[in-house]
């Protein structure tokens, strides 16, 4: 074997390392600032500086990357590189301001960075988020607030400056843990992830994440019991999971403007009133093919929803209303696209990851925030610079590299 060829590989294993490090810290703190009902002072100043830093870190990476590859990069990846660059501009005019555009440069610099480490960072500091938020509220620490859920029962925000953060978090935790862990993980970390699923649920009574992650965890509990090859190895499994993105926008469309009156009520009461919000939220401000920025009214400071409350939670209409036609299909597309190579590369857990990110998107608005999500930053394994950087693998250090490969796509 080349020690040429272990060495560039080595090198860009730490070089990964690095951008994992670069995520976990700016996943901390925005995800602290976005969620926790906890602020210290000049918050958005630090926060506004961090990104300021962060983003020159991910533009040093970037050339040190393209360094590795000899400045080589194929039109295509270029292309989209530019692409996403105008899309991070365009989406961070909009809502989150420069956030939303390191959000980008993440997804975009680390095309070529192992999926495990991504996950890695991800489960690092969403758990401490999550975890810590929790036991200083118990403690004290943290306040909380309450309020009174259509089912009259009473909803705890945890210490989360919204009830339901608390649950969304962990259905990204426990979705991120599970595609970590696949084939490894073991009975008692199924037991655990389930104890955690219920004991948020118990508190914050939100239902969908509570759903979709029991359902996945039933998955991958059947999965280890019976030892069966997965969904994406049927004929059907394998079309719906390949084209899960936009099957689950037309049935949202659906049931938001084909079902009878009597059902859509029953369904829109079930849903926290979802379907009038994105109905409401289309007549108000229409789908714009650039975007538009848009002042929503949620609830106040005393966690109460205001009397006119339009807040659109779908993340396929509230990206259509805010970020516009354009930057929806491109996402949408890319996200198929993403589908299509998982499925390609049989990672079933990983598919069945996505498809429920899907489901959850109908209703839920966390899909493109890399806070909340280390699976948008999947995209950027669509236009890698590592397809020149395999190359150079292959030849210096083919055996090495294979060796060493884990979940990058």
């Amino acid at each position: 074997m080349n020690l040429e060829g272990e060495k560039v590989i080595q090198n860009n294993e730490h070089i990964s390392k690095f951008w994992g490090y670069l995520y976990f810290i700016w996943g901390l703190l925005v995800l602290f600032q976005e969620t926790v009902n906890y602020s210290f002072p000049r918050e958005n100043t630090i926060i506004k500086i961090v990104n300021v830093i962060i983003l020159i870190a991910l533009i040093v990476y970037e050339i040190i990357q393209l360094e590795v590859v000899r400045f080589k990069i194929s039109i295509s990846s270029l292309c989209c590189i530019i692409l996403f660059l105008m899309l991070g501009v365009l989406a961070s005019y909009h809502q989150y301001g420069l956030t939303f555009l390191v959000a980008f440069l993440f997804m975009i610099v680390g095309s070529n960075v192992d999926f495990n480490v991504i996950l890695k960072s991800f489960l690092g500091f969403s758990s401490l988020i999550l975890i810590g938020t929790i036991i200083l509220n118990k403690l004290g620490k943290i306040p909380d607030y309450y309020i009174v859920g259509s089912s009259q029962r009473i909803r705890s925000a945890l210490g989360f400056s919204y009830y339901s953060f608390a649950a969304q978090i962990t259905f990204y935790f426990i979705s991120a843990y599970l595609v970590y862990r696949n084939k490894r993980i073991t009975y008692i970390e199924i037991t655990l992830l389930a104890i955690l699923n219920i004991y948020v649920y118990y508190y914050t009574n939100t239902r969908s994440p509570f759903i979709l992650t029991s359902f996945f965890l039933i998955y991958c509990l059947c999965k280890k019991i019976f030892h069966f090859d997965g969904i994406i190895y049927t004929s059907l499994g394998k079309y719906i999971v390949s084209f899960i993105f936009p099957l689950c926008f037309i049935i949202l469309c659906w049931i938001t403007f084909k079902l009878p009156p009597s059902i859509f009520e029953r369904l829109n009461t079930a849903l926290s009133s979802r379907l009038v919000l994105n109905i409401n939220g289309l007549q108000m401000w229409g789908v714009h093919l650039w975007g538009q920025k848009i002042n929503f009214y949620t609830i106040d400071s005393f966690g109460r929803a205001y009397s006119n409350y339009n807040y659109v939670d779908s993340a396929y209409f509230q990206n259509l209303i805010i970020n516009g036609g354009v930057f929806f299909s491109i996402i949408m597309l890319f996200f198929t696209l993403l589908c299509l190579k998982v499925v390609e590369r049989k990672k079933d857990t990983l598919a069945v990851a996505l498809s429920i990110i899907a489901m959850h998107a109908m209703f839920d608005p966390q899909l493109i925030w890399p806070w909340f999500s280390p699976f948008f930053l999947l995209i950027g394994s669509l236009f890698p610079l590592n397809q020149q950087l395999n190359k150079r693998k292959s030849k210096q250090g083919k055996q090495y590299y294979e060796g060493h490969k884990k979940l990058s796509l």
